[in-house]
């Protein structure tokens, strides 16, 4: 939440916080999964390449889209939901966009241009915020449009 606030005021997701708490977070995953207490490393470091991965794509395919503060900051979402599931991965990214969305479409209604700097990180702490508290019910209900 602490990045989100910052993306929010000064458009820039500090290092500083996101750095030390992937290798802390790293750390304890793996402890706990060594232990077993159910949180699945493998699963972890996947989260992280994925959703990480796919915010640098995005951010190296359009680079004024992202900056490199929500990559990182991805992929420490992705790492912590990862240990959680696939589904908690899922539904942190889902969310994510979809809020992102729903803060540009404001942003246009509100008078900004398609070029205004809107900052993205508190919106992937929302989209990990929603996963951490629904993602097995969010992922069910979405199951069920599937069959």
């Amino acid at each position: 939440m602490a990045c989100a606030v910052i993306d929010l005021r000064h458009r820039i997701i500090p290092n500083a916080i996101v750095l030390p708490s992937a290798v802390l977070f790293g750390a304890a995953i793996g402890a706990a999964a060594l232990a077993g207490y159910g949180l699945h490393l493998v699963t972890a470091v996947m989260g992280s390449l994925a959703l990480g991965g796919g915010l640098l794509a995005i951010a190296m395919i359009s680079p004024r889209s992202l900056g490199m503060g929500d990559v990182k900051l991805g992929g420490l979402i992705g790492l912590v939901m990862g240990a959680l599931g696939w589904r908690y991965v899922a539904v942190a990214a889902f969310a994510a966009v979809l809020l992102g969305g729903v803060v540009g479409i404001v942003a246009l209604a509100a008078g900004k241009g398609r070029k205004s700097a809107i900052p993205f990180g508190p919106s992937l702490a929302a989209g990990a915020t929603v996963a951490a508290l629904l993602a097995p019910q969010v992922a069910s209900w979405y199951g069920t449009f599937l069959h």
